[in-house]
């Protein structure tokens, strides 16, 4: 899975611009991390757990584990 390549789609879904989604998630932080930072990190492969999870909930989705059936 390539987790840039969902968020960037979960984005255009809602019609949200990286930058945006950005701007949300700094809302939140003493010290705030630019876009490029942010785009880097996602390509990288470099986010958090945490992070993920914050992403997801400003698009309006969150995290579900789930068993696997044998």
């Amino acid at each position: 899975m390539d987790l840039k390549k969902e968020i960037k789609a979960l984005l255009a879904l809602r019609d949200m611009t990286m930058k945006e989604l950005n701007d949300k998630l700094n809302e939140s932080k003493e010290n705030p991390t630019g876009a490029q930072n942010l785009s880097t990190r996602l390509s990288n492969g470099t986010l958090k757990y945490k992070e993920v999870e914050e992403i997801l909930s400003i698009l309006g989705y969150h995290i579900v584990w789930e068993k696997n059936v044998v």
